[in-house]
């Protein structure tokens, strides 16, 4: 009987840990949304939905700062990062307990993008 609890219990942890470690649901790109702020600054944090698209569809090296910025729009106000030019935010880490931020950090030299990731803070 004792396994027999053991057993539940596991499968209770492993289930409630497989739904809040999930990704975020991934969708297109939308710079009307990207920059919405009644959508980037609230559940469910539709940067972060977006992000993917954005790293594989949307930025690209050599792209000029001007460029990111029309395909982007204007960057998150962050004192974070200071390495990187342009930062935009994403949302709370994906995770348990989120306690960090996710950026889309982009680091531009020569008036050209260099190199982009997504960190936290």
């Amino acid at each position: 009987m004792r396994n027999k609890w053991i057993i539940i219990s596991s499968l209770v942890a492993i289930a409630v840990l497989i739904f809040f470690l999930k990704p975020a649901d991934q969708i297109k790109f939308n710079y009307e949304k990207w920059n919405d702020r009644s959508l980037v600054y609230s559940e469910p944090y539709i940067r972060s939905q977006m992000v993917k698209d954005v790293l594989n569809n949307i930025l690209e090296d050599d792209l000029t700062t001007d460029m990111v910025i029309k395909k982007l729009g204007p960057q998150s106000e962050s004192d974070y990062f200071s390495d990187y030019q342009l930062r935009y935010w994403l949302g709370p880490e994906n995770g348990l307990v989120s306690i960090d931020s996710s950026w889309l950090v982009i680091k531009i030299k020569n008036e050209r993008v260099e190199k982009y990731e997504v960190v936290t803070d």
